[in-house]
């Protein structure tokens, strides 16, 4: 009726493009802003949680996140930064460890730039990939933990 509480969906629709846009508002201010504490923890709590997917080989979750909280300027600059090439990569190693091979060619082809999938396509001719010299390191934590670098160091510039 008029004049009562709108209905529960609605209320938290309203409330969340609220945080979403403050949030975005918030990320966007100069770095010698004074930004409230709560801002701050949210961005390094995004960080952090981004880190943890991308540390855990989730990288389709870890780009779900980033679409949903970059504008599309930040997408540009995050594309030109070479951190979602790095993403790729490390996707298409996910798809090899979990031996999707027929996915990770597939998925090198939509997504890998020429470069890179010169180089890593490569691992597919090898029954264990994981165990050659030249190419192992992209299957140990050490490249997730990386990959989780690059991303976060593109987020902050």
């Amino acid at each position: 009726g008029q004049g009562g509480a709108p209905p529960p969906e609605v209320e938290q629709r309203a409330l969340s493009a609220l945080f979403d846009d403050a949030y975005l508002v918030l990320a966007k201010l100069p770095t010698g802003s004074r930004v409230p504490e709560e801002a701050r923890v949210a961005d390094l709590a995004f960080r952090s949680e981004l880190r943890k997917l991308i540390c855990a080989g989730d990288v389709a979750k870890a780009f779900a996140k980033l679409r949903l909280a970059l504008t599309r300027q930040d997408w540009v600059a995050m594309s030109e930064s070479g951190a979602f090439q790095r993403l790729h990569e490390l996707r298409f190693v996910e798809f090899l460890r979990n031996k999707q091979f027929l996915e990770a060619v597939r998925y090198a082809r939509e997504e890998l730039s020429a470069q890179s999938a010169r180089k890593l396509l490569t691992l597919v001719a090898f029954r264990d990939p994981t165990q050659v010299d030249d190419f192992k390191h992209y299957f140990d934590e050490d490249f997730r933990d990386e990959v989780a670098g690059v991303v976060n160091q593109a987020l902050l510039a």
